[in-house]
């Protein structure tokens, strides 16, 4: 079967078989449906997904190895989409992959994540959006986490 016609039927059944913690058959079935992906911006969404999996069994380091690779795989999709569509998924993979940073205790390389997000989001004159304020929001729980909750008051933003 096509790659684009068999990922919607496989997107309800991974999304059935997380709801049902079946995290194993989950994983299995959105591995193969990357692996049948010809789609740049196709396989930036699986591997989210990937990393939503990992998340949801804790495992962090997996989920954050899988949110990289996407932002690799968005660097050479974004000529293959609209720029706002490119930029609302740079900036979802950003915040994903700051909560994994931060959930690990790499508070540096989050606030690093949240920052490059929110100035993406400010460039493209984003700011009050949803994304932007998110980002906003867990930089200011990474600083909280750190211990420098006076850093983020002093963060020009």
């Amino acid at each position: 079967m096509n790659g684009k016609l068999e990922a919607i039927p496989n997107l309800r059944q991974i999304v059935r078989l997380q709801a049902e913690q079946r995290y194993s058959e989950a994983e299995a079935l959105c591995r193969q449906t990357l692996a049948n992906s010809t789609s740049l911006p196709e396989q930036v969404s699986w591997q989210n997904r990937l990393a939503t999996i990992k998340e949801a069994q804790a495992r962090y380091d997996e989920a954050s190895t899988y949110v990289q690779a996407a932002l690799s795989s968005l660097e050479a999709a974004k000529k293959q989409l609209s720029n706002s569509t490119a930029i609302s998924l740079e900036l979802a993979t950003l915040n994903n992959l700051g909560t994994y940073e931060r959930i690990l205790g790499h508070y540096a390389q989050a606030e690093q994540t949240y920052l490059r997000g929110i100035h993406l989001a400010e460039s493209q004159g984003l700011t009050h959006q949803q994304l932007w304020l998110k980002l906003v929001n867990d930089l200011a729980i990474v600083y909280k986490y750190w211990g420098k909750i006076d850093s983020y008051k002093k963060t020009p933003l």
